[in-house]
């Protein structure tokens, strides 16, 4: 590898820690915890989060962002495990209470498994967090049965 010419002035270093951040193993976030739900289901898979956010939080070794447990969420919502899926996103809503997105994603949830009623309250706090979330808009006014 020394031989190879970077592309630029200063050489990129890799190292272990690069991948492994003080893991054993690399993985996403979202792989350990959907490594979980496949073992155990999501009451596991909520239990491994909690253990890794409380070990790596703030390390870099894994993606705490809103944008992991919500991909996991739809995973499960596309399986039709809806309430798995209303778990992972109650608990995005609970790390991200002034995220529009997670309570329009919770809201979706509660639609597809045709809870209309907390759909439709998911829906509104998504608004109130983001008034300009048309998606939200879009789906109460189909709640509503307006067009």
């Amino acid at each position: 590898l020394k031989k190879i010419q970077p592309s630029v002035p200063t050489r990129v270093n890799m190292s272990c820690h690069t991948c492994h951040a003080g893991r054993a193993r690399p993985a996403t976030l979202e792989e350990e915890l959907n490594e979980a739900y496949t073992r155990s289901g999501v009451t596991a898979a909520l239990a491994r989060y909690r253990e890794l956010r409380e070990r790596f939080y703030g390390n870099g070794g894994y993606d705490f962002s809103e944008r992991t447990l919500n991909g996991l969420a739809y995973e499960l919502l596309a399986k039709k495990d809806y309430d798995g899926a209303i778990a992972i996103f109650r608990l995005n809503s609970s790390e991200f209470p002034q995220s529009g997105n997670v309570w329009d994603s919770l809201a979706e949830a509660y639609l597809a498994a045709g809870k209309n009623q907390l759909a439709e309250i998911y829906y509104r706090k998504s608004l109130e967090v983001d008034p300009q979330n048309d998606n939200a808009l879009k789906k109460l006014h189909e709640i509503a049965g307006k067009p």
